[in-house]
């Protein structure tokens, strides 16, 4: 069923009093409604005829909820006529007193459940409860089983035969009566709610609205001021409200609603605020309308006079920040960021009052950047050309540079550098120099042949004696003196020891002329001294041996041999490899038919490989062996394998010479070249191999005969820089497997020699993919980060805390787990100048010549996308023609 509530009547209610409003705009006449309105009370009354059977609960018949007023009794049989159903207490206050009742519409909701039956009795009553008027149902209305059924009755111009009034419908025992025929035996009825509707006509008087305020005397405000309204508003039967307009005439209605002055209530002398925010200056008349009770007309009423609306008077605001800026060398102005806003001007303008030219025509700018010119510059925000309000900034010229009257010119200064030299050398160039202010100086000290750099003084104190010195930016007078002396007389003695023993120092020695040098010659465990050869000749094998008096160069090669053992004794050696240990180690006395337990024990995460006895493997291996019933020498040997998911380690071999891997990380794809000289013998070698993508590399030199070896380490990158070389001394006895796990060194390189103090120096090149990378300025660390996955890096690094002069920079990296540093790479040095740095000074000489020229062609054909940077002389993020015709016209300047 449809539920219809108090609640829902009200809503209902609203939209036709919403209706009746618009039609009243529109000169209609119309009615209003109620909508469908419950009862409050519901009662049985015996009123013969209708006496029959009486109603249970009939209060259940006030609202739609499906519990019912009901005749069950099993004594309603055919032609029974049940009690009649008042239904009483409808709330119609709605109804303005004095309406015109136009017509009732009755709703019932009935049903039978059992037998049938038929609605006979539907007859409004009076305050009295008395039935009058017209019964509606005199015309039975047959029920059915559908429990949604609802009978309707009257309309909304039928009055049910009765003159009704607004009283008599307004009365709490005003309602509606109801009766039920049964016909046939044994008759369920139900009745669940009944609903009257009153339709009726409102009597009315029009409501009345007048103006006061504005009347056009002294009403005269400036945009953005308040105005206060006054106005009059009434009506005598209903409650009203009204819009108010502002208009430039005083007819037509057709004005603009002024916001904050809608629904304005009723009163005498009532206001409303008006916030004239937004309105175009000018006069206007103010009028109300949109006035109507929802049955007379609408009303309106304009303003007998003028109010007046000023424009408000212009302003502005101005500001720099920063409020100075820096006027290179050889320019006029520099820029400074403004910021400004003007309101209410007819012609806006930001002008700079000191160079008499306008920045712009807009009304407002946030960090825009105009030219300002040297010395204090008033900036203005002007009407046309009355100033608002204005600001200063100030430019001026950067160090080493002064105003000329037009721009800032460079003041060169000079200075004079003397050089003087002792007897046996000379320093170049000699005499006196001059260098301009910052710029450089180089001097090479040279002594002839036989003789060395003694003593080096700079502005008379003392420095490290070195073949060159660097004056850089020169900002004094200066002096260089060099004095010479004679070479000292050295020899050399080289010391060389076979397997099983050891001689220190190793290699090639450096004695004075005249002095001596020690030697102390070692066996291992069971072995002992066999021969001891002093320049080819045989000497006694005594330790130490010392040469004295040296005065010419001198060998000294030691060899060693296994102790003899005992009568009825044997000697088992137990050879030792990488990744593991054979316990005991060395040789081991065992005593005939004895027997000697040995024990293998792999390093953490390696296991047994191999097990050799007498120089051949055995079928399996195990972490223990026993020699029974010796009657001979013996050896023991076991190699090592990484266990699954480890790293492997090179596996050692079985071989009667040594052999020497170099294995770790460099730069993906990088170039690796060993050079080997075995000390003594003067034998050069050399291996070349590749690192792999990820930059790992492994090359390994073997067949190494017993002694001393040199090598030296060298990797260039995918560009052909090279890393520092990296030497080693390797010592090897017979089956020696030696492995030198490395990190290479960075490489290194700059785009530019020279920079401004305060710009940034560009370093990069190649590390190992995922090291950390640290740039050293003169051994102090100014950056760190990590390589990318092809190994390349690249910083941009402050100078601004550099000194004036020459710096160097140059690198290290740590492996992934910070473990392991390599040692550093190889050193550029760069000029911090106070001068602006020519961008095409690519050598950082102070001077773009033919080396530059060389430099820019290099660069132009490199693949290296940072080199072919270096060269972007436009800064467009391209390489091509413009930075061709840049550098060409550069290069004309000198």
């Amino acid at each position: 069923m449809l539920l219809i509530n108090r609640l829902s009547l009200s809503k209902l209610l609203a939209v036709f009093t919403v209706l009746a409003v618009f039609l009243s705009f529109q000169n209609i006449a119309f009615a209003l409604t109620t909508g469908q309105v419950y009862p409050s009370l519901g009662t049985t009354v015996s009123e013969p005829p209708w006496s029959d059977n009486t109603w249970d609960t009939p209060a259940n018949i006030y609202t739609d909820d499906g519990t019912n007023a009901e005749v069950t009794a099993p004594s309603y049989d055919n032609g029974d006529q049940t009690f009649v159903l008042k239904a009483t207490g409808f709330d119609f206050s709605t109804i303005p007193d004095g309406s015109t009742i136009n017509g009732i519409t009755a709703r019932i909701n009935s049903y039978y459940s059992a037998g049938s039956g038929s609605i006979d009795l539907c007859q409004l009553f009076n305050v009295s409860r008395a039935k009058v008027g017209t019964n509606q149902c005199s015309t039975v209305v047959p029920l059915t089983t559908n429990t949604a059924t609802i009978i309707t009755k009257g309309s909304a111009s039928d009055t049910w035969g009765n003159a009704l009034t607004s009283a008599w419908v307004k009365d709490s025992d005003f309602g509606i009566a109801i009766g039920i025929l049964a016909t046939s035996n044994n008759t369920d009825v139900h009745v669940d709610y009944v609903t009257l509707e009153i339709d009726y006509t409102l009597s009315n008087t029009a409501p009345t609205l007048s103006i006061s305020e504005p009347n056009g005397s002294g009403d005269t405000v400036t945009v953005g001021d308040s105005y206060n309204i006054t106005y009059s508003l009434s009506d005598a039967e209903q409650t009203v409200t009204a819009d108010f307009y502002y208009d430039t005439n005083n007819s037509g209605l057709d004005g603009t609603l002024i916001t904050g002055c809608q629904n304005q209530t009723e009163g005498v002398g009532a206001t409303c605020s008006w916030n004239t925010t937004g309105v175009t200056p000018g006069s206007y008349y103010v009028y109300g309308r949109d006035v109507t009770d929802g049955i007379a007309p609408e009303v309106s009423a304009y303003s007998s006079g003028t109010i007046t609306i000023n424009a408000p008077p212009a302003s502005g605001t101005v500001s720099a920040s920063p409020d100075t800026c820096t006027i290179l060398s050889g320019a006029s102005t520099c820029t400074v960021p403004f910021t400004w806003s003007i309101s209410n001007a007819t012609s806006p303008k930001l002008y700079n009052a000191t160079r008499f030219i306008e920045y712009s025509t807009s009304a407002s700018g946030s960090g825009v950047s105009f030219a300002i010119t040297n010395g204090s510059n008033t900036v203005q925000v002007r009407d046309s050309t009355a100033v608002l309000n204005s600001t200063t900034a100030t430019g001026s010229c950067t160090d080493g540079t002064s105003w000329n009257g037009s721009s800032c010119a460079v003041v060169v200064t000079y200075y004079d550098i003397v050089a003087s030299s002792g007897a046996n050398g000379s320093v170049t160039p000699t005499g006196t120099t001059t260098v301009a202010q910052g710029g450089s100086q180089a001097y090479s000290i040279a002594p002839i042949s036989g003789y060395e750099v003694a003593t080096l003084l700079i502005d008379g104190g003392a420095i490290t004696a070195t073949t060159t010195y660097t004056f850089s930016n020169v900002t004094a007078n200066h002096t260089i003196s060099a004095t010479f002396s004679l070479l000292p007389v050295t020899h050399t003695i080289t010391s060389s020891a076979g397997s099983n023993g050891s001689i220190t120092p190793l290699g090639a020695i450096v004695v004075a002329d005249g002095a001596s040098q020690a030697f102390s010659i070692i066996p291992e465990s069971g072995f002992y001294t066999a021969t001891l050869l002093v320049d080819g000749g045989t000497v006694s094998t005594s330790s130490p041996y010392t040469f004295t008096n040296v005065t010419a160069d001198h060998t000294i090669v030691a060899t060693f041999a296994l102790i003899p053992p005992p009568p009825g004794s044997f000697t088992i050696i137990a050879n030792q490899n990488p990744n593991g240990s054979v316990s005991p180690s060395g040789s081991t006395i065992v005593t005939e038919g004895d027997s000697q337990i040995y024990t293998i024990t792999p390093d953490s995460g390696y296991d047994v490989g191999s097990l050799i006895i007498d120089s051949s493997p055995l079928s399996s291996t195990s972490t223990s062996y026993t020699f029974t019933n010796v009657t001979a020498d013996h050896t023991i040997e076991a190699t090592f394998i990484a266990l699954p998911g480890t790293e492997p380690a090179p596996v050692a071999t079985v071989r009667r010479l040594a052999s020497v891997t170099f294995q770790g990380r460099a730069f993906p794809d990088g170039k690796i070249s060993i050079v080997r000289k075995e000390l003594g013998n003067e034998i050069v070698t050399k291996e070349r191999g590749g690192a792999d993508a990820n930059g790992f590399f492994n090359i390994r030199f073997t067949d190494l005969q017993t002694g001393a070896h040199s090598f030296g380490l060298l990797i260039k990158d995918p560009d052909g820089r090279t890393s520092q070389t990296k030497f080693f001394v390797v010592d090897v006895s017979r089956g020696d497997e030696i492995f030198k796990d490395i990190i290479a060194p960075p490489t290194v390189d700059i785009l530019n020699g020279q920079v401004s103090r305060g710009g940034n120096l560009k370093v990069f090149g190649y590390a190992s993919p995922g090291h950390t990378i640290r740039v050293y300025f003169d051994d102090i660390l100014v950056k760190e980060a990590l390589a990318g996955r092809g190994g390349v890096y690249s910083f941009d690094v402050p100078t601004g805390a550099l000194d004036f002069g020459q710096h160097k920079v140059r690198a290290k990296q740590i492996n992934l787990d910070g473990g392991r540093e390599s040692d550093y790479s190889t050193e550029r040095t760069f000029v911090v100048s106070k001068l602006t740095v020519v961008k095409a000074d690519f050598s950082g000489d102070g001077k773009v010549d033919i080396t530059d020229w060389s430099i820019f062609l290099a660069r132009w054909g490199s693949k290296s996308s940072l080199g072919r940077a270096g060269i972007d002389l436009n800064s467009d993020g391209k390489i091509d023609i413009t930075d061709f015709s840049i550098f060409i016209k550069t290069i004309r300047k000198k």
